[in-house]
């Protein structure tokens, strides 16, 4: 059985602002265009900010168990052809540290999307932090396959 890879990193880079991922339906930003890292964004009437915005930037505190959510949720059928690949998510993470609503922004196999987004629910994160408050943050993260 192949093991499942997780890269444990928050990506930070700038050059992740400029792929542009489209904005799911229910989050806007001001204006009605921008990106969907853009800082105005609104989920539900409640602000969500972007990493660059908090303080402290949520942290991951169960890496472990998305490992084995991540190993138990992948398709048999595609593991059985040994297919791989990286699906970038993007998802809020709320004040008490859980991953609220998520979306692929991009992907190398669509195959592997659901089961990427059912696996990260399992993740829990000290919160971001602005003003020593926990407050709703966007992140996003690559998992690969």
């Amino acid at each position: 059985m192949k093991r499942v890879v997780f890269a444990a990193a928050l990506l930070f880079a700038t050059s992740l602002r400029a792929q542009e991922p489209a904005v799911p339906q229910g989050y806007e930003t001001r204006g009605g265009a921008g990106l969907a890292m853009d800082a105005d964004s609104i989920a539900d009437g409640v602000r969500v900010y972007a990493l660059e915005e908090v303080d402290q930037a949520p942290h991951p505190t169960n890496i472990a168990a998305l490992r084995q959510e991540l190993e138990r949720v992948y398709p048999s059928m595609l593991r059985d052809v040994s297919v791989k690949g990286v699906v970038q998510v993007a998802f809020v993470v709320s004040e008490q540290g859980e991953v609220g609503r998520a979306w692929v922004t991009s992907s190398s196999d669509p195959r592997i999307n659901q089961a990427t987004l059912q696996a990260i629910r399992v993740l829990r994160f000290r919160p971001g932090r602005v003003n020593g408050r926990a407050v709703p943050t966007r992140v996003l993260l690559p998992i690969h396959w």
